[in-house]
């Protein structure tokens, strides 16, 4: 029997594509730093669920005030025409 130690892969050193490309994108340009300042806030309380459902529908009302798109199905709707009312007195 070969002893646990052999079996288990030794850790790469070099890195991956991904974290080349990442490092390469914010030695240039330092977005990482800026990533952090805008996305990184404190919640207070931490984030509970009427936190994350308020977070994501003021996104969607904002989307929705912006592009002024509502849904398909009431843009494309065809106006309809009235109908003439007929008395229901003439029945017979």
């Amino acid at each position: 029997m070969t002893p646990q130690s052999t079996l288990k892969p030794e850790p790469k050193d070099e890195p991956n594509l991904i974290s080349r490309a990442d490092a390469w994108l914010d030695e240039r340009t330092g977005i990482d730093s800026i990533l952090h300042e805008t996305l990184d806030e404190p919640i207070p309380g931490g984030a509970n669920w009427a936190y994350i459902f308020g977070s994501g529908l003021l996104f969607l009302f904002v989307s929705q005030v912006i592009t002024g798109y509502s849904s398909p199905s009431t843009m494309c709707r065809q106006p309809t025409m009235p109908t003439p009312s007929s008395p229901t007195s003439s029945r017979r």
